[in-house]
């Protein structure tokens, strides 16, 4: 549900981010698996909190893909959702991040351009 999706982007980035209304990566992460090869390219339309790239970076991970994501997230009035939301929650989930709990939570490694 998207309240395990605003949990989870609540725990990476801290605060409330509820009314983005977040799709859960374990969602998105079974779609991806369920209707790609390990080397396909995820294009995702509307990157909003960018739980697309979590999740393909999650099952690339796992099942030892190279699955490349491409986002793009149109600018909303003064929102500055890639720069603030989209980039900064996939950075941490990138490099590893300390969670609202304290506790470390490592890194998946890979790139953003």
């Amino acid at each position: 549900t998207t309240t395990d999706g605003t949990k989870e982007l609540n725990r990476i980035l801290g605060g409330d981010y509820s009314s983005m209304r977040p799709k859960p990566s374990s969602l998105i992460k079974t779609l991806i698996q369920l209707s790609s090869k390990k080397d396909s390219i995820v294009l995702d339309f509307f990157a909003g909190s960018g739980t697309t790239l979590h999740a393909t970076m999650k099952l690339n991970a796992e099942d030892g893909g190279n699955r490349q994501c491409i986002l793009v997230q149109q600018k909303e009035n003064d929102a500055n959702i890639c720069e603030t939301i989209t980039y900064e929650r996939n950075r941490r989930v990138m490099q590893g991040y300390t969670n609202a709990k304290g506790e470390e939570i490592s890194g998946l490694g890979n790139s953003l351009k």
